[in-house]
């Protein structure tokens, strides 16, 4: 009876903490599928669209959102070596005014989302920018805020997010993306506690 005592904390414990575990996998994953995106309609205006690269249809997310006139201006963050103004020009299409080409700009210097979210910071302060509309994928979405927060707390963020086709559920790959995503915002978003509690000390 004593060893089985003894030994009860140490399987508890365990146990609790593994179920803890799964219980807020399951909350982000459903909190992710339910995500939808805002019934925003032509003319509603932030000073600037962000996107945040690494997924597919973020890029010409951002660019109808642009033509829809919501924000004067698309800042995209972290673009790749290969992908330079004129590229984008050509996602653009039938338009190539120049009262189109001035209103987008690219952000090479970031690699990942802490630098996205620096790199963002860099250019809206620049550019006295204190509202903007924050396009990524939605499993990416939560993370990206949580980082904008860190780096600049009074900026107004809308989220826009980039849902996957009609057979993404079927993708074993998506699901992946949200298993690790979920890891990566829960500690983003203890950095964020920790910060705001020195802070306040």
């Amino acid at each position: 009876m004593m060893k089985h005592v003894l030994r009860s904390p140490f399987i508890l414990l365990p146990a609790t903490l593994v179920l803890t575990w799964l219980a807020g996998l399951l909350l982000f994953a459903a909190f992710i599928l339910t995500m939808d995106k805002p019934q925003t309609t032509t003319g509603d205006q932030a000073d600037a669209i962000i996107v945040f690269t690494g997924g597919s249809k973020r890029i010409e997310t951002g660019l109808t959102l642009l033509k829809e006139q919501h924000a004067p201006v698309l800042f995209i963050s972290g673009v790749g070596p290969n992908l330079d103004i004129d590229t984008v020009y050509k996602l653009w299409s039938d338009d190539d005014s120049a009262e189109t080409l001035c209103c987008f700009e690219l952000g090479k210097k970031a690699t990942n989302t802490i630098g996205n979210a620096i790199e963002t910071k860099q250019w809206a302060s620049d550019n006295h920018i204190a509202s903007i509309i924050l396009v990524t994928s939605d499993y990416h979405m939560p993370r990206a805020v949580i980082e904008l927060r860190k780096e600049m707390s009074d900026l107004s963020v809308s989220p826009y997010v980039v849902k996957g086709g009609p057979d993404m559920l079927k993708n074993t790959h998506y699901w992946r993306l949200i298993f690790e995503e979920y890891h990566k915002t829960f500690y983003s978003l203890l950095q964020l506690l920790f910060a705001s509690g020195n802070k306040d000390v």
